[in-house]
């Protein structure tokens, strides 16, 4: 079993970082590269045997099952953590070409021209497959695990006092630069 979910876990890593590469080029990002479809290909083919297989032995024993949660929350963590970091990309690039339309100049951030920028699309691609792993493994296969211990550790260490943590440290930036815009020296 412990083979079986590090092979899963590896797996789905790898071609999820393909898949994101991959997604970059769709949205024109970058040039083309046959690397990122071959590994997402590759490592998708040896992750979808792995759960094949997973699936086809079940989970006889109590420690079996803790094997899997472990894939299980860990691969949903992973997924949160893409999609967060992605959602946040988006949501700066997408800030930034507001600032410009509306005052007309050049953005907060260097680098970053326009709303479709490269940016953006690594972003986007980011929170796209991030959400679909974070996805597959919360609401798909650890939906029917509602009395497990590691859940209620992913559910409370992670999603809520992670995300209650990352909201307010982006409020306290958010004030900090709002006061030293109006009281102290933007420059």
């Amino acid at each position: 079993k412990v083979y079986l979910y590090i092979v899963l876990a590896v797996s789905a890593i790898v071609a999820s970082v393909a898949a994101i590469e991959f997604l970059q080029w769709l949205f024109g990002s970058d040039g083309f590269s046959g690397t990122p479809v071959a590994l997402m290909l590759a490592w998708g083919g040896v992750w979808a045997f792995h759960w094949w297989i997973e699936g086809n032995e079940g989970q006889p024993t109590e420690l079996g099952a803790s094997v899997r949660r472990l894939y299980v929350y860990g691969l949903a963590l992973f997924g949160m953590v893409v999609l967060v970091v992605g959602a946040a990309g988006v949501l700066r690039v997408a800030m930034n070409a507001a600032y410009e339309a509306l005052f007309g100049a050049s953005g907060v951030l260097a680098g970053y021209p326009g709303l479709w920028s490269k940016a953006m699309q690594e972003s986007l691609a980011s929170a796209l497959v991030g959400g679909l792993v974070w996805w597959w493994h919360w609401h798909r296969v650890a939906a029917g695990d509602v009395d497990s211990t590691l859940r209620h550790v992913y559910l409370h260490l992670f999603a809520i006092l992670g995300g209650t943590a990352m909201v307010i440290s982006s409020l306290s930036v958010l004030l900090y630069h709002i006061l030293q815009w109006n009281i102290g020296s933007p420059e």
